[in-house]
């Protein structure tokens, strides 16, 4: 009987091994035992001895051991990518095709492509049109934002009162027109930034009130439009110093900031009917992201969702949504339990023609954590209802 069930193990691992890319990831996973051996037969040995191949557990044993999760890749979309940077773009066939590859070894069904938050003097349509060729490529896989050129470089000419001319509202809704019905629909506006920091001295710092006339304005065209608009906001909550990590890599970051939530809050309070992505949410950049100010948040506003980018950020205060080791912390969960369908994923990965992405990963391991049926929900059923997209994982 033993025998009969073993070789029936070995078969099941040997067809495990071949059809699931997930079970070859132990040979890594493993590596002590594999140098010793240098023998395949010691995966087969690691896979049956967790009970992976057996139907009921080892002979004899009573209980069963549950598949490892690396072996089964939940299905998400990524609503925030970006196929160009400051010195790249991955507007190329070639580099779109690698960048679905990556997509599977990751569990990634959907992505949307926009363009990162231009400043005042690199407004370009050559941007917005590249990420809108590089999304019809792949129609089956891929969506795309519009405004990040063209729509934040108008926002960023807006002085510090955030006041706009009437020939400067003109020009932005006249381009805002263009964009929208350049081709096949956007799904968003986006990313559009109130406060980015600057991460290098070739890499601009952007403050704008999230108040300002331009944003209260783009507020509206998108809500008329049913479109989703894409912010990214390093949040401050009180006039603080420039985290030093900002300071010593770029020039360009003042030496304090100024609190944003209240003129953040002002733009929720517009118009009820523009749905908010807040970006990069549970990735601290300044110290004072956490799950209470965004627990807070979406209490006070029906219309704001949370974009969660499962990733230590740079000034993190232990209090993100992922700990140094990717562990998910359980008050973010909480969070998450309590508002489930406010959620959504955004790796902020940059497109670069690699077929593997570590932040992919991430944000898999990040869902392999969560209850089935919430890493469900805001892994593909979210971004639908909130970017109404045409088709979901």
């Amino acid at each position: 009987m033993f025998i009969g069930n073993l070789t029936t193990a070995i078969i099941k691992c040997l067809f495990l091994v071949v059809r699931n890319p997930g079970y070859r990831l132990i040979l890594r996973a493993q590596s002590i035992l594999l140098r010793a051996s240098k023998s395949f037969l010691s995966l087969l040995l690691v896979l049956m001895l967790q009970g992976d191949c057996w139907d009921d557990g080892p002979a004899g044993s009573a209980s069963s051991s549950a598949t490892s999760s690396s072996s089964s890749l939940r299905p998400w979309i990524d609503t925030h990518t970006h196929p160009t940077g400051i010195d790249t773009d991955c507007f190329s066939e070639s580099c779109v095709n690698a960048s679905i590859l990556a997509m599977d070894a990751a569990g990634l069904k959907k992505a949307i492509f926009i363009n990162p938050p231009a400043p005042y003097n690199n407004s370009s349509s050559a941007k917005e049109a590249g990420v809108r060729t590089a999304a019809y490529y792949r129609t089956d896989r891929l969506f795309y934002g519009i405004g990040g050129s063209m729509l934040q470089a108008r926002i960023d000419t807006m002085p510090d009162s955030g006041v706009a001319t009437e020939a400067q509202k003109s020009e932005f809704e006249s381009t805002f027109n263009d964009l929208i019905s350049s081709g096949p629909a956007a799904v968003v506006v986006g990313e559009t930034a109130s406060l980015h920091l600057s991460y290098s001295a070739n890499h601009a710092f952007e403050e704008n009130p999230a108040n300002s006339d331009l944003f209260l304005l783009l507020a509206d065209l998108a809500a008329s439009h049913d479109i989703a608009i894409d912010v990214h906001i390093d949040v401050v909550t009180q006039t603080m110093q420039t985290p030093s990590f900002y300071v010593t890599r770029s020039p360009n970051n003042p030496s304090t900031l100024q609190p944003n939530i209240p003129d953040f809050e002002e733009l929720l309070d517009h118009n009820l009917n523009a749905r908010i992505v807040l970006a990069h949410v549970g990735r601290d950049t300044t110290g004072v992201m956490n799950s209470s100010l965004m627990d807070g948040l979406l209490a006070r506003h029906s219309n704001l969702y949370a974009q969660i980018a499962p990733q230590v950020g740079p000034a993190d205060a232990g209090d993100g949504i992922v700990d140094r080791t990717g562990k998910v912390r359980s008050d973010w969960l909480t969070l998450l339990q309590k508002y489930p369908t406010r959620f959504v994923l955004g790796s902020d990965i940059f497109w670069d023609g690699g077929t593997t992405s570590s932040l992919l990963q991430g944000v898999q391991d990040f869902l392999q954590q969560l209850p089935s049926d919430i890493a469900y929900q805001i892994g593909c059923t979210n971004p639908v209802a909130i970017y109404k997209l045409s088709s979901g994982c």
